[in-house]
C-alpha cells in the first residue's frame, strides 16, 4: 500500500499497520491514554499515518510533535491528518496553534498513563532505541521525566539489533512492537 498524505507518499502494508494496531489495542495502558502521543511516519519508518487514522476512529484523541528552535519539540493535538503539513526537515508536523498544545499532566498514573509511540532508526533486545541523532525525544523525555511516560517503539523487523550504542543520556523503550507482531 502507498499513502499519500500532503507532498509525501508513505509506503507500508496494511498488514504492518493492522499488526501495530490490534498490538497496541491490546494493552491496558492504550485502553486507558487519552491522548495518544504519536509521531507521523516518515516513509523510512514503520508506518503511523493509518494508525493514527484508527486511533482517531477509535474516538481518542492524538497529540503528535512539532519541533521548534534550539532542538526542542512539542505536541499537538489534532483532529485530522489534513491538519499537518510540511516542516522542518521536511517531516509532516501539526500548525502548532497555542489552542492545541498538549501540556503534560505532572505525573503519569494507572488512570492518565502518558502513552507515547516513538520512532527510531534502531532498537535492540534490551529495548534501547537509536533515533535520527538530533536527540528530540530524549531531550523530551528528559524535560518532563521519562518515568512519566509509557513509551512504545515502533519498528519494522529488519531495525532489530542484538544490541547498540548506548550513551548515557538515551532513553530506552518500555516496549517495542514489531511489524511481524514481536513484542519486546
Amino acid at each position: 500500500m502507498l499513502l499519500f498524505h500532503g507532498n509525501i507518499s508513505y509506503s507500508g502494508s496494511d498488514v504492518q499497520v493492522n499488526v501495530f494496531f490490534e498490538k497496541l489495542h491490546k494493552l491496558s495502558v492504550f485502553a486507558q491514554a487519552n491522548p495518544v502521543m504519536c509521531y507521523v511516519s516518515t516513509p523510512k519508518e514503520a508506518n503511523t499515518i493509518e494508525l493514527i487514522n484508527e486511533i482517531l476512529a477509535r474516538n481518542k484523541k492524538v497529540a503528535v510533535p512539532k519541533v521548534g528552535s534550539g532542538f526542542s519539540m512539542d505536541f499537538y493535538l489534532i483532529s485530522d491528518l489534513c491538519e499537518l503539513s510540511t516542516g522542518k526537515y521536511g517531516l509532516q508536523e501539526p500548525m502548532g496553534k497555542s489552542d492545541t498544545l498538549y501540556t503534560i499532566p505532572c505525573e503519569r498514573s494507572p488512570q492518565n498513563p502518558q502513552l507515547i509511540i516513538v520512532p527510531g532508526v534502531e532498537f535492540d533486545v534490551n529495548k534501547n532505541r537509536k533515533g535520527h541523532g538530533c536527540g528530540y525525544y530524549d531531550r523530551y523525555f528528559h524535560r518532563y521525566g521519562a518515568h512519566n511516560f509509557y513509551k512504545i517503539g515502533l519498528a519494522k523487523d529488519c531495525q532489530i539489533k542484538d544490541a547498540i550504542e548506548v550513551r548515557p543520556h538515551d532513553v530506552a523503550m518500555d516496549l517495542i512492537i514489531t511489524e511481524s507482531g514481536r513484542i519486546i
